[in-house]
């Protein structure tokens, strides 16, 4: 049985996705599960645009699969062997409710290493947002 602040730990092909489960005490003072996040959990569909799943037994399912298939990677441009630009689908919502976030874009290596960049909406845009980092790590060589 779960008590306050369990820290749910599952191993993903070396990943750890980790989740702490809130409890909150009602007014009749029973322990009542909290939502495990306010964030929306999302999935890609057949054409590659995500969709809110609230199910989190699917959810889980369809990550843990897609990140052994590497279905969460959208691009990935390498140039000159030192700088590597990826962009994700991070199937969380990272927008913490200002906006919907669920694409990031990020540098490794070169002038613009650590720099990184998260969009919402569809596939197309992410890959336009990943298209833009290009141009710039290419213009920063």
């Amino acid at each position: 049985m779960l008590s306050s602040a369990d820290l749910l730990v599952q191993s993903v092909e070396g990943y750890k996705l980790g989740a702490m489960i809130s409890w909150q005490l009602s007014k009749e003072k029973e322990m009542k599960p909290f939502e495990m996040s306010r964030h929306g959990k999302y999935i890609l569909n057949d054409a590659g645009e995500p969709v809110l799943e609230n199910d989190v037994v699917k959810w889980s399912d369809w990550y843990e699969r897609a990140i052994r298939t590497k279905e969460t990677k959208i691009c990935s441009t390498v140039l000159d062997d030192d700088v590597l630009i990826s962009t994700v689908f991070l199937a969380l919502d990272h927008g913490f409710g200002d906006r919907t976030l669920l694409w990031e874009t990020m540098v490794f290596g070169g002038a613009l290493d650590s720099q990184q960049e998260r969009c919402g909406g569809s596939r197309e845009q992410a890959e336009a947002m990943h298209a833009k980092w290009v141009k710039k790590a290419k213009a920063e060589k």
